[in-house]
């Protein structure tokens, strides 16, 4: 079964931060434009993170793919994974 690619977006790094899962799709060329685009303004205002999480079926995924960005002058530009969380994975279904 092919994995499916859920976005993610967050007002911060820590666990604790607020964070929401917004959607997916079944492509990654698909989800980054969601991010890239800004589509139905996930960032309202207040999510300065997004992370896109390559997820197999399954349950506890081993989330090999993420694709991270940070909203910075106005738009989500694409960034690598931060070194707060790089040890830290399945934001998308916790």
């Amino acid at each position: 079964m092919k994995p499916i690619y859920i976005v993610t977006v967050m007002r911060g790094l820590n666990v604790e931060a607020d964070g929401r899962t917004v959607g997916w799709y079944a492509t990654l060329d698909k989800a980054k434009g969601t991010v890239l685009n800004n589509y139905c303004d996930i960032h309202e205002t207040i999510y300065e993170y997004a992370v896109i999480e390559e997820t197999p079926v399954g349950l506890y995924p081993d989330i090999q793919v993420e694709v991270w960005f940070q909203w910075k002058n106005g738009k989500y530009v694409e960034i690598p994974k931060p070194e707060e969380v790089k040890d830290l994975c399945n934001w998308g279904i916790g």
